[in-house]
């Protein structure tokens, strides 16, 4: 039987508060206080893969991995605060639903990544509030 997609990234994002504790030494509780651990992990992380010269497959692939980590993260702390669940959409990409409203945070840690957002996590779930309650 398929692994339902809500379980699947409450486990990542529980994994992800493991990782940034152990790995990192940043606490991670869900909180919106934690929010600025996970800006710093995500600072790190596009740091990391901007001076990365590995070969150009490697690097994608540890894109996706740091963005569905952290991006699980970041979408179970947007459904505590207002509600939604995990879909899997016509892409075939994770994304929270949230009061009819669909929201990528995996996509936002992967632009956040590469250098092509630079949105900071605060402001993000500003603008994510605007688009779920205007």
């Amino acid at each position: 039987m398929a692994k339902d997609i809500n379980d699947e990234m409450k486990q990542t994002a529980d994994y992800a508060i493991k990782l940034a504790k152990g790995r990192f030494g940043v606490d991670l509780d869900y909180s919106e206080t934690s929010l600025y651990g996970l800006e710093k992990l995500i600072e790190d992380a596009s740091q990391q893969h901007t001076m990365d010269l590995s070969d150009e497959k490697s690097l994608n692939n540890s894109i996706m991995r740091t963005a569905g980590i952290w991006g699980s993260y970041l979408g179970e702390v947007m459904q505590r605060k207002w509600g939604g669940e995990w879909k899997i959409d016509e892409n075939s990409d994770r994304t929270c639903l949230i009061h009819g409203v669909k929201v990528n945070p995996i996509f936002y840690i992967q632009q956040r990544c590469t250098g092509q957002n630079t949105t900071k996590v605060n402001q993000y779930l500003v603008e994510v509030a605007v688009s779920l309650f205007s």
